[in-house]
C-alpha cells in the first residue's frame, strides 16, 4: 500500500468520527436550552455531564492506544460512538427524552468519545511520513473542516428535526468502519510484555512532569479547559437564547464561526512551514481567548458577537497545532497517546469544573461576570508567560554575548 493511501483513509476515518460528533455539538445544547428549556443553572450541569467523562477516562484510553492494534480500536469505537446515539434517537422519537435522559446521555456518549483522540494520534504518528509538525497541522486543519460540515448539517434543526439528524450521525459513525479497516495495523505489546494499566499511566504522567519542553504546553491546555473552554460551553449557547434570541440555525452557524477561525489559522500555519519556536505563538493563541471574554461582557451587537468567536477561533487553532506539535515532536513513539491523552485530560478534563463555576458565576454574579472573570485570568496567565519568555530570550542573548 503506497504511503498517501494509509493517509487518506486516516483523514476519511478522522471525518467519520468529527463529523457526527461536531452534529452533537450543536443538537446535544439545543435540546437542553431549547428543546426543554432549561435554567442557566441545568445548562451548566449538562455541559458538565458531557465533557465528564473526559476527567476520568482520558489517560486510561492513552494508555489503552499505546498497547493495543489501533486499527481495531478505531473499528471497535466507530460501533460504540453510534449505539448511545442510536438509543437516544429512538427514545426522542417516542418522546421519552427528558433532562435526566439526556445527562445519561451525555456521560456515555463522552466515555466512548475519550478513547477516540488518542488513538487517532497514535494512528497518524504511525503512518505519517512527513515532518510531523505538518502532519499535525493538517489534520488539525481537516478536523476544523469537517467539524464546520457537521455544524452546517446540524443548522438545518428546526427544519429536519432533531431525530432525523441524530439518525444520520449515528448512521456516519457506522459507515467509518470500512474506512478504519482499511488502515494498517499498528504494534501491540505481547501481553507478557504489558505492565498493568495503572504504571502506563504513571509513565506518561511522569514524562510529561520531568520534561520541561512537555510541562508548558500541557499546563496551557489544562488551564485553558477550565477557564475558556468551560465558560465557552456555557455561556454561548446561553448568550445565543438570551441575548441574541436565536434560532438552532444560529447556534450552527456560531459554532461553525469558531470552526472557521480554526481552519483559517491552520490554514496559514501550514502555509509558513515549520516554526523554530512554537510556544511564543501558543501563548498568543491562548491569550486571544481571554480578549474573547471580555469582549463578551460588554454585550456587543450580533455581528461583533460573531466576530468575537472568529477571533477566538484563529486563536483556539493556533493553539491546538502548536500544542500538538510540540507534544508529537518531543514525546518518545512508545509514549506519544498516553503523553497527548495527558494534554487532553487538562483540556477536556478541565472544561467540565470551568462549566459548573460559569453556571455558579451566573447564577450568584451575573452573566457578564462570568465572562470577565476567567477573561482576565488568561490575559494575566498570558502576560507572565510572555513576560517569562522574554527574561528567558534576554539570559541566554547575555550568556552567549559573555562567551564571545
Amino acid at each position: 500500500m503506497s504511503v498517501a493511501r494509509p493517509i487518506l483513509f486516516y483523514q476519511l476515518s478522522l471525518t467519520s468520527f468529527h463529523f457526527p460528533r461536531a452534529m452533537l455539538g450543536v443538537l446535544f445544547p439545543y435540546l437542553v436550552t431549547v428543546y426543554l428549556a432549561e435554567s442557566p443553572e441545568r445548562v451548566s450541569y449538562a455541559m458538565t455531564a458531557s465533557m465528564l467523562p473526559n476527567l476520568f477516562v482520558l489517560l486510561f484510553a492513552g494508555a489503552v492506544a499505546d498497547r493495543f492494534n489501533k486499527r481495531k480500536l478505531l473499528v471497535l469505537l466507530h460501533i460504540a460512538n453510534a449505539v448511545p446515539v442510536i438509543a437516544l434517537t429512538v427514545l426522542l422519537h417516542l418522546g421519552f427524552i427528558g433532562f435526566e435522559g439526556l445527562l445519561l446521555f451525555a456521560l456515555l456518549f463522552g466515555t466512548t468519545l475519550a478513547f477516540v483522540q488518542p488513538t487517532l494520534d497514535g494512528m497518524l504518528n504511525h503512518i505519517s511520513s512527513m515532518h510531523i509538525g505538518r502532519s499535525v497541522t493538517l489534520s488539525v486543519g481537516m478536523l476544523y473542516l469537517v467539524t464546520l460540515a457537521g455544524f452546517a448539517l446540524a443548522s438545518s434543526v428546526e427544519w429536519v428535526g432533531v431525530a432525523p439528524l441524530l439518525a444520520i450521525s449515528s448512521t456516519l459513525f457506522l459507515v467509518g468502519i470500512t474506512t478504519s479497516l482499511r488502515l494498517p495495523d499498528t504494534p501491540t505489546l505481547a501481553e507478557k510484555d504489558r505492565p498493568s494499566i495503572l504504571s502506563e499511566i504513571r509513565e506518561g504522567l511522569a514524562l510529561v512532569l520531568s520534561s520541561k519542553t512537555l510541562r508548558l504546553p500541557v499546563f496551557l491546555m489544562s488551564s485553558a479547559g477550565l477557564i475558556l473552554g468551560g465558560p465557552y460551553a456555557v455561556l454561548v449557547p446561553l448568550m445565543l437564547r438570551d441575548t441574541y434570541h436565536a434560532t438552532g440555525f444560529d447556534f450552527a452557524f456560531a459554532f461553525a464561526v469558531f470552526m472557521v477561525g480554526g481552519a483559517c489559522s491552520s490554514g496559514l500555519l501550514l502555509k509558513l512551514g515549520a516554526i523554530r519556536n512554537p510556544v511564543p505563538p501558543l501563548v498568543v493563541g491562548y491569550s486571544m481567548g481571554g480578549f474573547a471574554l471580555l469582549f463578551w461582557a460588554m454585550s456587543p451587537p450580533y455581528w461583533a458577537f460573531l466576530g468575537s468567536i472568529f477571533f477566538w477561533g484563529v486563536g483556539g487553532g493556533i493553539c491546538l497545532n502548536m500544542s500538538r506539535t510540540i507534544l508529537q515532536e518531543q514525546a518518545p513513539s512508545t509514549h506519544k497517546s498516553r503523553v497527548l491523552s495527558v494534554m487532553y485530560l487538562g483540556d477536556e478534563g478541565g472544561a467540565p469544573v470551568g462549566s459548573l463555576i460559569t453556571g455558579v458565576l451566573i447564577t450568584t454574579l451575573s452573566l457578564s461576570s462570568a465572562s470577565i472573570i476567567p477573561g482576565v485570568v488568561v490575559l494575566f496567565i498570558s502576560l507572565l508567560l510572555l513576560l517569562a519568555l522574554s527574561a528567558q530570550r534576554s539570559e541566554a542573548k547575555a550568556t552567549q554575548d559573555a562567551g564571545q
